[in-house]
């Protein structure tokens, strides 16, 4: 009895590269050329760091953390890899100050918070202010675009906005108006006994 021995010529493993949000699987494909070889089709699964990326042996991969693992597989003599991104999705933005009071000629600097904070999508972010008579705002600068500085202008409240993605967080402003000095309406007054007269409170401003 004569037995064919049909060899291996090569395995073929997709996709080379992928993106998987952390908690999620995916399988790989693992292609065998000529499908009708007669040497064993084990195949060796392994990845490069377990603590980002794990996988079966039947090459479903479970993303565990953020950051990159290679997937590496075996069949006989033959290796292909895989490069596996984890990812983790922006779901929210806040601002780790939402209402300030300021007086006229202050400034502060508002932060934006990401939720959750280990997120991998960080978006261009873009600031406003809805009075900027009250108070204006500028980002610290471009690769720095989840910080501004806030300056208060005048008296009023005004909403701090920042906004990029699709994501928007606000922070209300107050700027008080303060009291500089008081006067009374008459500085002199000549009266008769038994008479009486009416003084104003004067306010400034």
């Amino acid at each position: 009895k004569i037995k064919v021995i049909v060899p291996m010529k090569s395995i073929l493993l997709t996709p080379s590269r992928t993106d998987i949000i952390r908690g999620e699987r995916e399988t790989l494909k693992l292609e065998i050329f000529p499908g009708d070889t007669t040497e064993s089709r084990h195949a060796i699964w392994s990845s490069s760091d377990t603590n980002i990326a794990t996988v079966s042996s039947n090459g479903v991969v479970t993303a565990k953390n953020k950051g990159q693992a290679i997937i590496t597989v075996k069949v006989g003599n033959f290796t292909r890899n895989c490069t596996v991104n984890v990812i983790v999705p922006l779901y929210a933005i806040n601002l780790d100050i939402t209402e300030m009071t300021m007086n006229t000629g202050d400034n502060g600097v508002l932060r934006v918070l990401y939720l959750p904070a280990d997120t991998t999508n960080r978006p261009e972010f873009q600031w406003s202010s809805s009075n900027q008579q009250v108070a204006t705002v500028r980002r610290s600068s471009s690769d720095r675009s989840f910080i501004a500085g806030v300056q208060a202008v005048g008296p009023g409240t005004a909403i701090i906005t920042v906004s990029g993605d699709g994501y928007k967080a606000t922070c209300i402003v107050y700027v008080p108006l303060h009291l500089q000095s008081i006067s009374l309406s008459k500085s002199t007054i000549n009266m008769h006994v038994g008479q009486s007269e009416k003084l104003s409170i004067l306010l400034n401003p």
